[in-house]
């Protein structure tokens, strides 16, 4: 196991500053997900399903909380902003394809 790790903090302050939240589209495109939110930075997104981060964005790289895959809902729309189901991204993280966001809390 390769598990890379990076502090929530140290993200944010890669991120930059704030930019705009939208809602997450549905499954099906045409509107959008209750709940699930896509908040955009100067140089990232961030993932966010109800009070929760799942995920952050920066560039190329993919970083992932603790709850990327809480639910089946929640997993299936990390999965539709990132391109990794739950099962790529669990196997990601302990390659060290993707990292772990430590130092996360609700």
């Amino acid at each position: 196991m390769l598990t890379r790790e990076v502090s929530f903090r140290e993200l944010m302050g890669r991120l930059g500053m704030f930019q705009s939240v939208e809602n997450a589209p549905s499954r099906n495109g045409q509107s959008t997900a209750p709940n699930q939110f896509i908040l955009h930075y100067d140089n990232g997104t961030i993932f966010q399903s109800y009070d929760a981060v799942c995920g952050v964005k920066i560039g190329s790289s993919l970083f992932f909380t603790q709850y990327h895959d809480y639910s089946n809902i929640t997993s299936r729309h990390v999965g539709a902003w990132c391109g990794y189901n739950a099962r790529e991204r669990r196997a990601g993280l302990d390659l060290g394809t993707f990292t772990k966001i430590t130092n996360y809390y609700r």
